[in-house]
């Protein structure tokens, strides 16, 4: 299950990392076989909604629903709550 991770950096120490730091440690757990080219063939203003959620019991990531949808559909379903909530 997909834990929130927090750091102690601001926004450019979260860009440093982007560049520079271990992007392929940091996401292993959410890869599964085939993920390049799934990625690959999504436009810029896409992402994927997968099922069960990241954040819930759920079989193996590579065995969860993928579809790819807009960006602003997975802003809306994830982040606006928390804004509101705040």
């Amino acid at each position: 299950m997909a834990e929130l991770q927090t750091t102690e950096g601001g926004y450019s120490d979260f860009i440093w990392f982007c560049f520079t730091g271990d992007l392929e440690g940091f996401y292993s757990g959410f890869r599964w076989d085939g993920w390049e080219s799934e990625v690959q063939a999504l436009d810029g203003d896409q992402g994927f909604n997968v099922y069960p959620p990241l954040f819930a019991e759920g079989g193996p990531l590579g065995e969860r629903s993928r579809a790819a949808v807009p960006i602003k559909a997975l802003y809306t379903l994830y982040a606006e709550p928390d804004l509101e909530r705040s």
